[in-house]
């Protein structure tokens, strides 16, 4: 029985691999969903001295116990693609923003507009008290997405350093440890106003009203001031914090296959899984701030497993697949603005406390490395596609003039990446890296390109 199970497991755990059911470390934020911590070659953990005595490069086995890794990044992105994967500016991800639409729909209990630039425009435009409903057939929508719509160009940037910390006691297992600190801005270009960019004519809406929402609510004074009265700054967003704890334990083995057949090619094959979780221990998403973002997964703890396979050719080249899933816990958050219209889009005017439950994450990718292709200077290439699953939204306090349904659907994202990175060994316990993450595609997601370097000891 026992000389069957290594074969079986290796076959279950490429199986896995194929269709997307094991478990990666991602991340919740889609404007770093992958975070490079290293440049060298994923998944090998301490292997390099196993492997070079097996190919005949040392001498002697060498059992490596400990690496440590310290890597400066930073990533940029001016753009991104919306659900339709076009091109968008980062704060038109989710839409565009409709201040007018924001009239619209029934006030949340204990809220009121009274008093408020909105309460005024809807009394002005419509003829109504600031917390009437609005009668459905005076709503006014312009399906061109110009008239009362707000574009948000935004520039993305974030640096910082991270380490890593991987211990192998025992041949075949071991643990890694990563953690981080960041500073990230994201200012705001300018607010582009939509309505000024088509000519009264072109428009559904009669002329009186074009130039109400544009006096009411889109000129730079009364937008700021409507802003500021639902409690939403929209200044530059500049934090820096600690990023969340990322850990893992592992394991994996390699088989060699053709040893003793010289008319074939020297083969290992070296199937992996890991137990992964993370500790929630970065800044949080500050809900007041238009334009802020987390520095992990936003309060959420997660967890999961990555498992695959890499085929190593003695001789020339290593490739590999693995797959992966990762769950995140829920949690209450307050502040978290919810619409309260289905005509809303990139603002709205309310906020609740909720109860997050984030969709899950899942990952396939494909490896490439030529290990010192060129003396002592190797090669990796990793293609990755990450997905997110919708969310979970709960009304803490029940509503029904909120429709958490709405916010649930903007939640998706999906990512498409290419790391690739060069590793030069200085000496043999000292290796010098440099890496790059470039965008491939996306959908409700930032277009981020990470530039990395990396000193790694082995010992």
């Amino acid at each position: 029985m026992k000389k069957f199970f290594a074969p079986v497991l290796f076959c279950l755990m490429a199986l896995l691999a194929w269709h997307h059911t094991g478990l990666s470390i991602t991340m919740l934020t889609k404007n770093d969903p992958y975070p490079l911590y290293t440049t060298a070659y994923p998944y090998y953990y301490l292997l390099f001295g196993t492997i070079n005595y097996l190919k005949d490069i040392n001498a002697c086995p060498h059992l490596d116990r400990f690496s440590f890794t310290i890597t400066p990044f930073h990533q940029k992105a001016n753009k991104g693609r919306d659900f339709d994967g076009q091109k968008a500016f980062l704060g038109d991800l989710e839409g565009t923003w409709d201040m007018l639409a924001m009239l619209y729909g029934p006030v949340p209990a204990g809220n009121t507009l009274a008093g408020t630039e909105l309460g005024r425009a809807k009394t002005i435009i419509f003829g109504i008290g600031p917390d009437d409903l609005v009668p459905n057939d005076q709503i006014l929508t312009d399906t061109s997405g110009n008239v009362g719509f707000f574009s948000v160009p935004l520039k993305y940037r974030k640096s910082g350093v991270r380490f890593e910390i991987s211990v192998q006691p025992i041949e075949d297992f071991g643990a890694t440890l990563q953690f981080g600190f960041a500073d990230i801005k994201q200012t705001l270009t300018n607010f582009i106003d939509l309505t000024q960019t088509v000519s009264l004519p072109d428009t559904v809406f009669p002329p009186l009203v074009v130039q109400q929402v544009e006096q009411l609510l889109m000129s730079s004074t009364e937008a700021q001031l409507t802003f500021s009265q639902i409690g939403l700054e929209t200044c530059d967003f500049e934090s820096d914090s600690i990023e969340d704890l990322r850990f893992w334990i592992w394991w994996r083995h390699v088989y060699e296959i053709n040893h003793c057949n010289s008319y074939w090619p020297r083969v290992f094959v070296i199937p992996f899984v890991q137990i992964e979780g993370t500790a929630p221990i970065a800044k949080v998403q500050d809900r007041t701030k238009a334009f802020a973002l987390p520095f992990g997964n936003d309060g959420h703890a997660s967890v999961g497993f990555t498992t695959g396979f890499h085929l190593d050719f003695k001789d020339t080249i290593e490739f590999g697949f693995f797959g992966g899933y990762t769950y995140f816990f829920p949690r209450t958050i307050n502040r978290f603005r919810v619409p309260n219209s289905f005509i809303q889009s990139g603002v709205f005017p309310f906020s609740t406390t909720v109860r997050r439950t984030p969709g899950h994450n899942s990952i396939f990718g494909v490896l490439f490395h030529a290990y010192r292709f060129i003396d002592r200077v190797s090669f990796y290439a990793e293609y990755d596609c990450i997905h997110h699953t919708e969310d979970k939204i709960e009304l803490v306090n029940p509503d029904p003039a909120f429709i958490p349904r709405q916010v649930e659907c903007l939640s998706k994202w999906r990512v498409q990446v290419l790391n690739t990175a060069l590793n030069y060994e200085a000496t043999p316990n000292i290796t010098l890296g440099l890496a790059a993450q470039w965008p491939i595609t996306q959908r409700n997601a930032y277009r981020s390109t990470t530039f990395a370097g990396s000193i790694i000891a082995t010992f």
